[in-house]
């Protein structure tokens, strides 16, 4: 899978990834209603300096669940951080 090769130079190996990451990029499906879920993928993703378009591109992959509401979640969230840099990125 090349978008997992990608991704894996910005990140370790995907065993290494934290247990709940995986469930919620593979298992859970993303929601308007509950969106804290969605954020704490995004907030890794964004830590860990993953790419928007990539992270988010490997996201949709990854759940199946492909939506506008995901991309505009992680274009939000990104640029909320990215604009807040000198404040600490929490997150998690």
């Amino acid at each position: 899978m090349y978008l997992l090769a990608v991704l894996e130079e910005h990140l370790r190996g995907i065993d290494l990834w934290p247990s709940f990451i995986l469930r919620y990029l593979f298992i859970d499906h993303p929601s308007p209603v509950r969106t804290d879920r969605l954020k704490k993928v995004i907030a890794f993703f964004y830590g860990n300096d993953v790419p928007c378009v990539l992270a988010c591109r490997f996201y949709n992959v990854c759940n199946g669940k492909a939506s506008r509401f995901v991309t505009e979640q992680f274009h939000e969230w990104y640029c909320v951080w990215h604009t807040h840099r000198w404040r600490r990125h929490m997150a998690e």
